[in-house]
């Protein structure tokens, strides 16, 4: 620990000495080793007792673990009998309330703590680390087998329960080292031993212990996703509550081929016709809107089609299309409205068949949402506000992020109540609001968005967020600030950063039904696989077979994600979906990675010997 941070540190803590009685410990170590270690030992305790709650958090968890069976419940029992009894022996020197009253009792609980037996604290710590440290498979398999039921009974995914746990494993790691430092060094001064080669082994012991229980963690969350916060699964899907649609962008359109070329002629097959336009406007049969864009990929589907038209207060076109082989395109319902049917018929002369092609039409048109707000959303940086939640809100037909922000204090701790930022909400026909600049258009061409996770690097703390359209991909970049973890303050001067990959990977939707049908398919389903690394999705139209290719997908996921305590060290977009269905898109969290602090901290016991 720097001096600087020390003196900031001394200065506005108080004194975790209180416990035992000053005339006693004070004196001795002032005899000998002047203030030096009696300062460090204060500071590092002070800075401890912040993660305290953390302790009791976990213990609770690993109480409903128990009760409810997830995992080994011996295990599980005996991790928490450890992380209580170190906990409750190392309190000696933290807890206001203990009456130690004679330089004899300290000196007997000092002799205790390092005693070889198996009821004192240097035992009980080494087989507390190396429990922790043996498991690595043991805690990926209780948290990884068990995801969706630790999902609904904690309403937190399993890499951030495993942080929660981790976090209380290092302040215990702490606790019981700093303690044994204090029963050496009060033993030695105290002439009850040299202790020296005992402190010099308790050292590498303690840095040895240090990298185990840092490795396994850093094991383990790489497996789990690096502390990335994201919503598992939604109880029920309901649109504009749960979820939000791009509409119309590419949409599947029943067209005579005489409407599909200048001529009026059905000289061709409907394959022929991959990129076109509607001339001499008819509309089909059944429904008067017609394709006021570009007419792409069409395909012959029967001589004789029956129409479902859907309503027409919907995007959508048809519920379904009978064909003369009695094979159905979309939903198998009973149709709601009026159905109709076409036929091919003699062209001009009778001499040509038409046909009639179902095509994929690409207009934008009233009921077209397809555009996507690049504006930033930042937090007050100057009132030490940083961003604590993330979510996707359609508002007048434009996708925009809107942030959650907390105020930053000291030691990662958010104070106070956090608020979602209201976000200017506008119209592409506003005034000076213009393509490229304030929104992104969907398009055939333009429609694709990168799926990946912006980590910060260490000692910053995210600040805001928005979207650009750079290379042909809508990217999220980032903004970070720089943060005092001490202090608690953050830099005013903020930077945007950016996924630096350059080749992401695409994900591929292939013969795709509507999202949310997958619920139909199994009530009690697996999660929605979430698509992990570096890759984009293609927004694009659902499969002709299962749904005429009326729905864009995938959907936004318009359920807000949070981090339940601290800030975040980044922010990204991922794909989840199952297997055979459009997916979801939604927002990404990193939390902000307390290990390097507590590493810091850590590496100031050293400092005291």
């Amino acid at each position: 620990m720097s001096r600087k941070i020390l003196k900031i540190t001394l200065k506005k803590m108080g004194d975790c000495m209180r416990p035992f009685k000053p005339n006693i410990v004070s004196e001795v170590f002032k005899e000998r080793l002047g203030n030096r270690f009696l300062n460090s030992l204060k500071t590092i305790s002070n800075n401890i007792r912040e993660y305290e709650n953390d302790i009791q958090r976990s213990v609770q968890i690993l109480n409903i673990m128990i009760e409810k069976r997830i995992g080994s419940s011996a295990k599980l029992s005996t991790l928490k009998s450890n992380l209580i009894d170190i906990n409750n022996t190392t309190m000696y020197l933290t807890t206001k309330n203990l009456n130690i009253n004679t330089k004899v009792e300290i000196i007997k609980f000092c002799q205790d703590a390092i005693d070889n037996n198996e009821s004192s604290l240097k035992t009980r710590y080494s087989l507390f680390v190396n429990f922790i440290t043996n498991e690595s498979d043991f805690f990926k398999s209780l948290l990884d087998k068990n995801g969706e039921k630790t999902m609904k009974m904690f309403g937190q995914s399993a890499e951030i329960l495993f942080k929660i746990l981790f976090d209380a494993f290092f302040i215990v790691q702490l606790k019981a080292e700093i303690t044994m430092q204090f029963s050496y060094n009060f033993l030695r001064l105290t002439s009850r031993g040299s202790y020296y080669d005992n402190i010099l082994f308790s050292n590498n012991e303690y840095i040895l212990n240090r990298t185990k229980l840092l490795d396994i963690y850093y094991e383990i969350m790489k497996y789990y996703g690096e502390g990335e916060i994201w919503n598992a699964i939604d109880k029920y899907d309901k649109q504009d509550e749960t979820y939000s649609e791009v509409t119309k962008l590419l949409q599947g359109f029943l067209q005579n081929e005489e409407h599909l070329n200048a001529e009026k002629s059905c000289w061709k097959s409907c394959d022929k016709y991959r990129v076109t336009r509607e001339t001499g406007f008819g509309p089909a049969k059944c429904e008067n809107r017609g394709c006021k864009g570009r007419v792409l990929s069409c395909q012959w589907v029967g001589k004789d089609v029956t129409i479902c038209p859907s309503s027409v207060h919907t995007s959508r076109r048809y519920d379904y299309l009978s064909l003369d082989d009695k094979k159905r395109l979309g939903a198998k319902i009973v149709c709601p409205n009026s159905q109709c049917s076409v036929t091919t018929h003699g062209g001009f002369l009778g001499i040509a068949r038409c046909d009639y092609c179902l095509c994929i039409c690409e207009e934008t048109d009233a009921l077209s949402d397809r555009y996507i707000s690049l504006r930033p959303v930042t937090t007050n940086v100057f009132n030490n506000m940083v961003v604590t939640g993330l979510r996707i809100a359609k508002k007048n037909r434009i996708f925009h992020l809107e942030i959650q922000e907390g105020k930053l204090s000291k030691f990662g701790e958010i104070i106070g109540d956090k608020k979602w930022v209201k976000t200017e909400h506008f119209h592409i026909t506003s005034k000076n609001v213009y393509n490229n600049l304030d929104y992104h258009t969907l398009t055939y061409d333009k429609r694709s968005m990168e799926m990946t996770n912006t980590k910060l690097p260490s000692g910053f703390v995210v600040t805001g967020v928005r979207f650009q359209f750079d290379k042909d991909l809508i990217k999220l970049r980032v903004q970070g600030t720089t943060y005092d973890y001490f202090s608690g303050r953050i830099n005013n001067k903020p930077h945007w950063f950016s996924n630096p990959n350059e080749y992401p990977r695409k994900i591929p939707l292939n013969n795709t039904d509507i999202p949310c049908r997958d619920r139909l398919k199994t009530p009690e389903r697996e999660l929605r696989k979430r698509a992990f690394g570096d890759t984009y999705v293609e927004f694009t139209h659902t499969d002709i077979d299962k749904d005429v290719a009326q729905t864009t997908v995938p959907f936004f996921e318009v359920v807000g994600v949070t981090a339940e305590k601290g800030p975040l060290q980044g922010a990204g977009i991922y794909y989840k979906g199952s297997e055979g269905y459009g997916g979801f898109v939604a927002p990404l969290l990193t939390g902000f990675d307390f290990s390097a602090s507590v590493k810091s901290i850590s590496n100031s016991i050293l400092e005291i010997v």
